[in-house]
């Protein structure tokens, strides 16, 4: 698997992505690569402009299994203004090194859209 140092250099050109940060809680992936990870507080108009889904599944102390799929759609979540997120086509591409600032070029939130 490659190591990736950000979450834009998996993004191709023109294409436009939510990352999120778990440690797997609320993260749902089945084996035909569909799946979710929720619940956020988001904009439905803001997620519902992206073509990706990339999660950032942080395991290790220095280490982060990195997945993209397609973005699908969003629902409600049991929780009061907060989105479930739905994806297809999820598949591991490679793990980082790098911390969640550094790879999602944000501060603490625990998404970001690119």
């Amino acid at each position: 698997m490659k190591t990736i140092e950000t979450a834009r250099d998996i993004l191709p050109p023109g294409q436009k992505a939510v990352v999120f940060f778990t440690r797997g809680e609320k993260l749902e992936i089945r084996k035909d690569g569909t799946g979710s990870i929720g619940n956020y507080k988001t904009s439905t108009t803001r997620l519902d402009e992206m073509d990706k889904v990339i999660v950032y599944l942080k395991e290790e102390v220095n280490k982060a299994r990195i997945f993209v799929g397609d973005y699908e759609a969003n629902s409600p979540s049991p929780q009061n203004n907060r989105r479930i997120i739905h994806f297809s086509h999820l598949k591991e591409i490679g793990s980082t090194d790098s911390h969640w600032q550094v790879f999602s070029h944000s501060r603490q939130s625990p998404f970001v859209y690119i």
